[in-house]
Order: structure tokens, then sequence, then C-alpha cells
């Protein structure tokens, strides 16, 4: 029962139990005509104190009880807020680039821990992906490397044993490297930084409450090398 339905409730039972007092003591004690005797109008006063007060004295506590729990919750409610607030996390993408090692790692510089929910990503085209390791191969299928090399590609993909990252932490989401000394595999990865440059990136993260975040879409930006 919201506040104003117990007000109504309240002034109805008030209303009710005037009423119901004014015709039994007018039943029993008097009639419709008004007394010109002190005494009569005493005893009727002592009549309405002794039978009124502990019924509205009890309703008083009924409403003083009923705005005290809505104090306590509206308190409960802001202290909720307060929490989720400073727990909210927030995501930045960090790029490395060494020439031997390219990779992409999702940074939580947030508040509280953030849950990885979706990982789409898009090239210019207009094709998805939900991890780096298709969208690498689909550019070493697509398009031409002259050079043979062999790299090792790492990429991280959501389930449900991963996903969580906690404050000031990151996770690796892309890591390109080699396992063997190569004179083109420089070479390669200038090339895949500049095919990844052509793609965007967007993540889906709730925090701990499983309240959803907005999703943070960010074009992949590697810097030219000096």
């Amino acid at each position: 029962m919201n506040g104003r339905k117990l007000i109504i409730v309240i002034l109805v039972l008030s209303m009710l139990f005037i009423f119901i007092s004014v015709i039994l003591y007018l039943s029993k004690f008097g009639s419709l005509n008004f007394s010109d005797i002190n005494d009569d109008w005493i005893n009727f006063a002592n009549y309405f104190s002794g039978i009124l007060n502990p019924i509205l004295t009890l309703l008083n506590l009924i409403i003083f009880a009923y705005l005290s729990f809505q104090l306590i919750k509206i308190e409960d409610d802001r202290n909720k807020w307060t929490l989720q607030e400073l727990a909210r996390p927030y995501s930045n993408l960090l790029y490395e680039d060494t020439g031997d090692v390219l990779s992409i790692s999702i940074e939580n510089i947030g508040l509280g821990p953030m849950i990885l929910t979706n990982i789409t990503i898009n090239n210019n085209s207009g094709k998805k992906f939900n991890d780096f390791y298709d969208a690498l191969s689909d550019i070493i299928e697509n398009e031409e490397f002259e050079y043979s090399v062999t790299p090792k590609i790492d990429s991280f993909a959501i389930n449900s044993d991963s996903g969580a990252i906690g404050k000031e932490k990151s996770h690796c989401i892309l890591k390109l490297y080699f396992l063997d000394e190569n004179n083109h595999n420089q070479d390669f990865t200038e090339f895949i930084r500049i095919q990844l440059n052509k793609f965007s990136i967007q993540i889906t993260y709730s925090d701990m409450y499983g309240r959803s975040i907005d999703s943070m879409t960010e074009k992949l930006h590697f810097r030219p090398w000096l």
C-alpha cells in the first residue's frame, strides 16, 4: 500500500470511528437537541476523549511507523545507489606495438569490477567478428602479404570462465607475436597494424550488480612508427 492510499484509509477510519461514537452516545445518553447544562458537555467530552483518543493514537502510530519505514527504505536505496556508483567500471583500450609484438588490451579504469558481456569487431566492409583470431584470419585470407612468416595469434573470446576485469586491471584480447626469427616479422606486424586501423571494436560490459553499462565503441588506432 502506498502512502496516498494509507492516508485515505486512515482518514476514512477516523471519520467512521467519530461517526459511530456520536451515534452510540446519542442513542444511549442524549438526543439531537443541544444541552444548556455544562455537565452534559463535560460528560460528552470525556466520552469522546476516552473512546477516540486511544483509537486516534493508534492510527497516528501506524502513520508514524509507515513514514519511518519509508524513510529507512529511501535511505537504503540511496546508500545502495551510492555503492553501485562507486562500483561503476569504465573501459579503456591499451595498444602495444613494438615491431615484434602487437597487442590490444581492455583496461578497467573505473572503481569496480567490469564484467565483459560481448565483444564485436567490425571492419569497413561491414563484416563482424566475435574475436580477433577470426578478424586476423580474414585479413590474412583476403589481403596479400608478399613474404612468408609464421605468426602466433592469441585472442580472447568471452565465455563462462572468463570475462571479469578487476579495478585498475587489464585483459589482453589480442596478442600477435612470432615463435621464430624472421627478417620480415616486423613487416608483417606493420601490415597487420595498418589493416587493423580499418576496424572498430564494440565492447559491452556490466558491473558487479548486473547493471548494463553503455557500450564502448572505438575505432582501432595504432599510431604509425616514427
